[in-house]
């Protein structure tokens, strides 16, 4: 099975050698029919981006942009050039496949529908972006070590589960939408119960004070690498 990872690793080495986009798009699997057209806002009321697998394929509401922040998982920042429709215009995309066909495989499927059908081109490079170091607090960690293995459970106001210092790293990438590298030095499993409030509009504290306040860590803002993936080409979607 193709997952998120070994997608990477495929770009990586299309990078590497200098694989033409055609020849990288034949290794990996794709919808057998994709309708594409402009967004309803009728049907769609105040839909700016989102996708939800379907029994029989993929179903995604998004501008180009936030298409590929679906696709390959990576945050706006992480996403640079693109003609001005590419945020502007919304789309409509009704995927079906061919076999059942799992979240992590569905992204890639959606790449692969990007480069068809969008003409999508890209290639990475590493920039010196802002991004956030993960310390220990002044006052010490409040992490509290986990006796058992356990799941994890997020959302826009809560990180919840049982993970490693690493992991609360890139869960808070997401959270955030801007890269956190662990520079904890802490090693082990710990539980935590992370909640913040949504905006400065709402009772509650900011993630920043929550991370402090709860887990006893600090989000320090640096410069540091960051992997890129820059526009080349993009055209409007080939009928269908």
């Amino acid at each position: 099975m193709y997952t998120r990872t070994l997608f990477r690793c495929l770009i990586a080495a299309a990078a590497a050698s200098a694989i033409q986009p055609a020849q990288l798009r034949a290794q990996i699997p794709s919808f057998e029919v994709a309708n594409i057209k402009p967004n309803d806002p009728v049907r769609n009321p105040n839909v700016v981006a989102g996708w939800s697998a379907t029994r029989s394929g993929l179903r995604a509401v998004g501008s180009v942009r936030a298409l590929i922040r679906q696709a390959y998982d990576v945050e706006d920042e992480r996403i640079a050039g693109g003609p001005k429709w590419f945020d502007s215009d919304v789309f409509e995309i009704d995927a079906k496949s061919s076999a059942p066909a799992n979240p992590g495989e569905l992204r890639v499927m959606l790449q692969s529908l990007l480069a068809e059908r969008f003409n999508l081109r890209m290639h990475s490079e590493t920039r010196q972006l802002s991004i956030y170091s993960l310390v220990v607090a002044k006052n010490g960690s409040k992490l509290q070590p986990a006796s058992e293995p356990g799941g994890v459970s997020s959302g826009p106001t809560l990180l919840r589960g049982t993970m490693d210092a690493s992991a609360i790293a890139r869960s808070l990438t997401s959270a955030l939408g801007r890269n956190v590298i662990d520079n904890t030095g802490l090693k082990g499993t710990y539980k935590l119960d992370l909640t913040w409030a949504p905006d400065a509009r709402q009772d509650g504290p900011s993630i920043f004070t929550a991370i402090q306040e709860q887990l006893g860590l600090k989000l320090e803002s640096i410069k540091g690498p960051v992997q890129v993936f820059v526009i080349d080409r993009a055209t409007l979607p080939t009928p269908n």
